[in-house]
């Protein structure tokens, strides 16, 4: 931890775990036996509460219209192949790290742990990184009795990036999995996960999003990465003028810990998600992979203050100078035109409106579409576009792009869960 600071670490529960609870064995029944075994009480959650977090806080989607996650009758019947099972079985609960960083947020957290005690292949630990003093967390976290939780108290804040860092330096697992304090997963987002890994030659595994804005409930990404371009004109160069086509979050990321430690997250970066992934998978060798299916909610609400750093358009238009080596001439237009032209329209800084022009021709390879996207977002009202983009939401799901890469590359197995996304698309 001397990298990260000298942070406190308390183990909170029991420091005892008999493998019999805590992991999950190789067994000819596989995961039907695992998740028996995830039903016993030392592995369901068991976090209270305290009087100061409000347990009507816990539901606070109701207000947008969107049910609180129900997992007691989730469908589990998908990967049920007893190769898959039990390849997945042999290498669960004892690989997975899950690191959340929080501050300041206690009960979207515990909401988060709640999401991350009910997998039906439990991880090996659950480290959470408290950024900074933070009483009301620690309070929350006080009344969480779990024998695989593990805090991390900074005593200083190092912003999300920083947090991850040292929530990673104390995890044990080969495998690290990252949640957002505000965001949660499905029941089976690493058995699905773990499931493909073993199957797919990869170092990062994502899957898709339920992403909840306060307007409307979308699955992310409409088009998952195929590698079959490369990653940064998958991210930049859009295909669409509305986010959603190509999307990645650091909620759904899987990681291998080899592949981590040798490109971490780096504190202080404006895009610090993108930063990580186009960095690892500059590593020879390095291989992205998405599961098919809705596996993480995650929220956007732009009046909740986050420990991502705050950027401008100015400091985004920065980074991408620096990654300029690692980005195409079609990505780095991309990005200039699509990407901060819209901070600095909304800023309404208008001296960035000709030097993004310059930057996106002189530097890069420019597209129409680039050019079309950025004038949009200068020349149209706010309210105008969000009514457009409604009307093209509500043309119908976007699972499909998902079943064809299912059909394409997926093993028999995951094919029943790959088409559960346009049954899931109706909650749009």
């Amino acid at each position: 931890m001397a990298a990260f600071g000298a942070a406190a670490t308390t183990r909170l529960g029991s420091s005892r775990r008999q493998p019999a609870r805590g992991g999950v064995v190789a067994s000819p029944r596989g995961l039907h036996d695992a998740e028996r075994r995830c039903g016993n009480a030392m592995l369901r959650p068991r976090c209270r509460t305290p009087d100061s977090v409000p347990r009507a806080a816990l539901a606070s989607r109701d207000a947008r219209g969107v049910a609180r996650a129900d997992w007691s009758g989730a469908d589990r019947s998908s990967l049920s192949g007893p190769a898959g099972r039990s390849r997945v079985a042999s290498m669960t609960a004892v690989d997975v790290s899950v690191v959340i960083p929080t501050r300041g947020r206690p009960a979207l957290l515990l909401r988060a742990l709640d999401s991350v005690f009910a997998q039906s292949c439990p991880p090996r630990e659950v480290v959470v990184v408290v950024d900074g003093p933070d009483e009301p967390t620690r309070s929350a976290l006080a009344g969480c009795a779990h024998p695989a939780l593990r805090v991390i108290f900074n005593p200083r804040q190092l912003t999300a990036a920083g947090a991850r860092n040292a929530g990673v330096a104390e995890a044990r697992g080969s495998w690290i999995a990252f949640l957002d304090d505000d965001d949660e997963w499905l029941p089976e987002k690493l058995e699905h996960q773990l499931a493909w890994a073993a199957t797919h030659e990869a170092s990062i595994v994502t899957c898709l999003a339920h992403v909840v804005t306060p307007a409307a409930t979308y699955i992310w990404p409409e088009v998952p990465y195929g590698n079959d371009e490369p990653f940064v004109d998958y991210l930049f160069d859009r295909r669409s003028l509305f986010a959603g086509a190509a999307f990645l979050q650091t909620s759904s990321y899987l990681v291998r810990r080899s592949a981590y430690a040798l490109a971490p997250f780096r504190p202080g970066t404006p895009h610090d998600d993108w930063d990580f992934v186009i960095r690892q998978l500059d590593i020879p060798g390095a291989r992205l992979e998405t599961v098919p299916e809705p596996l993480v909610v995650h929220y956007i609400d732009d009046r909740r203050p986050s420990l991502s750093t705050a950027s401008n358009w100015i400091a985004s238009l920065a980074w991408a100078d620096e990654m300029r080596t690692l980005m195409t001439p079609r990505a780095y237009s991309g990005f200039c035109l699509c990407i901060v032209g819209p901070r600095a329209a909304g800023e309404r800084a208008l001296r960035a409106f000709p030097m993004l022009l310059r930057k996106a021709f002189g530097n890069g390879a420019p597209r129409i579409r680039h050019v079309v996207t950025y004038l949009a977002f200068w020349l149209s009202p706010r309210g105008l576009r969000q009514r457009v983009r409604a009307l093209f939401r509500a043309a119908g799901p976007v699972a499909p792009h998902a079943r064809d890469a299912a059909a394409a590359g997926c093993a028999s197995s995951c094919r029943d869960a790959a088409a559960r996304p346009a049954a899931g698309a109706a909650r749009r």
